[in-house]
């Protein structure tokens, strides 16, 4: 795959190229900036300790602070068609849940097995003509609440780079999947998530809110949702506000 970077053939980790800043506006617009500007390969990443205005998707502030919050983001080089591209939140997701042990919801938030919020994922995709030029995947974890002890900052918690290195890798192996082995991604993602085979409350945007049972991912990566009187529905992540599993 064009930009991709070489795998370590003894152990199957990704080489990567790290640029941590102790400040910035937010990592997706540094990771962005490296992809466009700079043509950074895949698998670059992006950790910054303190974001000024870390967004998560919808532009909604993410307002864990910074002592005890993770940000990084990881430039991708998928080769997915753009009406695909819910695939690609999928991948994020299933990265960020090796990387942390986190269950992941949809089509961007993270949780505790107790489903307590805990952190989310985010894309930023660069499209060209008919193609998807970059993808930046973000993940934004409260470390405390993933119960690691923030200390004096993030930068002290023990694991927060094993955490960064984990997502990069997964995030890598992820996108690959979608492109090629589509079926097996969805799969994974289905074993661990936190909402397949459970009744959610999804708000919808523009406004309005349904109840309903989620029974899969379908191979564009939309989630597909039961009524109780057995009707589907399939969303995007560009119609839904919130979905969260109801106990």
């Amino acid at each position: 795959m064009a930009g991709s970077l070489p795998r370590a053939p003894s152990t199957g980790r990704i080489v990567t190229l790290v640029r941590r800043s102790p400040v910035g506006i937010s990592v997706e617009q540094l990771a962005s900036a490296w992809a466009r500007q700079e043509d950074a390969p895949e698998g670059s990443t992006v950790v910054v300790a303190h974001e000024i205005s870390g967004r998560m998707r919808l532009g909604i502030p993410w307002q864990v602070p910074p002592a005890n919050a993770l940000s990084c983001a990881t430039v991708l080089r998928p080769r997915v068609r753009p009406d695909a591209e819910a695939v690609l939140w999928v991948a994020a997701l299933v990265a960020a849940t090796s990387a942390t042990g986190a269950r992941p919801g949809w089509p961007d938030l993270l949780f505790a097995d107790d489903s307590r919020q805990i952190g989310a994922v985010n894309l930023d995709v660069h499209l060209g003509p008919g193609t998807i030029v970059s993808a930046v995947v973000s993940l934004r974890v409260d470390l405390v609440a993933l119960g690691l002890a923030a200390g004096d900052g993030a930068d002290s918690v023990p694991g927060r780079d094993a955490i960064v290195e984990a997502f990069t890798t997964h995030a890598v192996r992820c996108s690959a999947l979608a492109e090629d082995q589509r079926a097996e991604l969805l799969n994974e993602y289905a074993e661990i998530s936190c909402l397949v085979g459970r009744p959610v409350r999804a708000k919808l945007l523009p406004r309005g809110e349904t109840r309903a049972t989620v029974v899969a991912v379908d191979p564009m990566g939309l989630l597909v949702l039961e009524s109780p009187t057995g009707m589907l529905e399939r969303l995007s992540p560009v119609t839904v506000l919130r979905l969260d599993p109801i106990p």
